[in-house]
C-alpha cells in the first residue's frame, strides 16, 4: 500500500470517528487549542473572583467594626487572680483605619489614639501614636494585637499576654467589653 492510500485511510477512518453512528452517542472531537483557552480564560475568571473576595474581605471586616462603643475594661494582671472591672465607662470610636480610646481614672485603661488594622477574621492591631510618660502599666494603652468577637451591638476585644515565659505565674488579660451607640 502506498504512504498516500495509508493516509487517506487514516483521513477517512478519523473523519468516521466525528460522524453520529445509529444508536450511539454523539463524540464531537474538539480542537485542543480552544479547549486550552476555554480553560485559561476559566483560570482567569477564578482567580479574578478569588481576588475580588479577598479585597473585600478586609474592608467587610472595617465596615463590622466602624463606631463609637461604650463600656468597661477589665483586667488581671500578670500573676493575678482576681479580674478588675475600670470604675468608669470608657469609649472606643472606630473610623476608618483610625481609632481613639478614652481612659478613666487610674490610667485603668489608659486610652490610645492612633490607627488600626483588621489582620484575620479574628485579630484586630491598634498602634498607638501617643507619647506616653513610665509611670504606669503600658499594657493599659490601647496598642498591639487584640482578638475581637462581635455579638450583635457588641464588641468584645481582648488581649492576653505573658510578661515571663520562663516564671511560674499566671498570664495577663485585658478586655472591653463595649456596646455600640451609634
Amino acid at each position: 500500500m502506498k504512504r498516500s492510500d495509508m493516509l487517506n485511510k487514516n483521513i477517512h477512518q478519523t473523519n468516521n470517528l466525528s460522524q453520529k453512528s445509529p444508536g450511539s452517542p454523539e463524540y464531537p472531537i474538539h480542537d485542543s487549542g480552544q479547549t486550552d483557552r476555554a480553560r485559561h480564560f476559566s483560570l482567569i475568571i477564578f482567580f479574578s473572583v478569588i481576588t475580588l473576595l479577598g479585597a473585600c474581605s478586609e474592608k467587610l471586616n472595617l465596615v463590622v467594626l466602624d463606631g463609637s462603643y461604650k463600656g468597661f475594661f477589665y483586667y488581671i494582671p500578670a500573676g493575678g487572680t482576681q479580674i478588675t472591672k475600670s470604675a468608669e465607662e470608657v469609649s472606643v470610636i472606630l473610623n476608618g483605619k483610625e481609632y481613639t480610646s478614652t481612659g478613666s481614672t487610674g490610667r485603668i485603661p489608659a486610652g490610645g489614639t492612633g490607627k488600626y488594622s483588621v489582620l484575620s477574621n479574628n485579630i484586630v492591631q491598634f498602634q498607638d501614636e501617643r507619647v506616653w510618660t513610665a509611670d504606669f502599666d503600658w499594657n493599659m494603652i490601647l496598642n498591639g494585637n487584640y482578638r475581637y468577637e462581635v455579638k450583635n451591638d457588641s464588641l468584645i476585644l481582648t488581649r492576653n499576654f505573658e510578661l515571663c515565659s520562663s516564671c511560674n505565674t499566671t498570664n495577663g488579660l485585658y478586655q472591653y467589653r463595649l456596646k455600640r451607640i451609634n
